[in-house]
């Protein structure tokens, strides 16, 4: 366990509320909470993006882009210049999502 300096004014009110340490836990619980729904929503943003511009999920272009002689990696070339830079970010943002989710379960279930 850390220990924080929690400003004499906030001490002062959180024990008017009740115990000081179940109530800071439970704020800090509260705000992690929002900010990893927050960056949970950016990621989901970003992985809708890419699934606009390309017309399929990331699973769906992972498959087309592995594909030997795939006509649609063609396309996907002559159409979307940027297709690889787009794909390492789409990746990252996938991989960002469930680190997120993963987090945050292991939040719920403490």
């Amino acid at each position: 366990m850390s220990t924080v300096a929690i400003r004499d004014e906030f001490v002062e009110l959180l024990s008017v509320l009740g115990d000081v340490e179940s109530e800071v836990d439970d704020a800090l619980r509260r705000y992690l909470l929002d900010r990893a729904s927050e960056r949970m929503e950016h990621c989901r943003k970003e992985i809708r993006h890419f699934e606009q511009v390309y017309g399929r999920s990331f699973d769906d272009f992972t498959t087309t882009i592995t594909s030997e002689d795939n006509p649609l990696l063609d396309q996907i070339e002559r159409q979307h210049l940027t297709w690889e830079a787009d794909y390492n970010a789409w990746e990252t943002y996938v991989q960002e999502l469930e680190r997120w989710k993963k987090r945050l379960s292991d939040l719920l279930t403490r």
